[in-house]
């Protein structure tokens, strides 16, 4: 785990945000695969996703981040 500044992570969400538009991947999908990420297996709730990737807002979540970077990843593969 990285220790990132404010200011990179506000420009490292609005990089994997971009990426995500251009490769068509929704925020319902991350949704979906996020359970992946956490011990129980649930996936995080709408609100929790919008918010780790919108780069006005101060929450960052790098669970879900590095979840985004692998679902491009395998887009990229395809």
């Amino acid at each position: 785990m990285t220790v990132l500044t404010t200011r990179q992570q506000k420009a490292k969400k609005g990089i994997i945000r971009a990426k995500l538009k251009n490769y068509r991947i929704s925020l319902k999908a991350i949704e979906e695969r996020s359970g992946e990420v956490r011990e129980d297996g649930r996936p995080y709730h709408r609100n929790t996703i919008w918010a780790a990737f919108d780069k006005e807002n101060k929450y960052y979540n790098e669970a879900l981040i590095n979840l985004a970077e692998k679902m491009i990843e395998e887009m990229k593969n395809k």
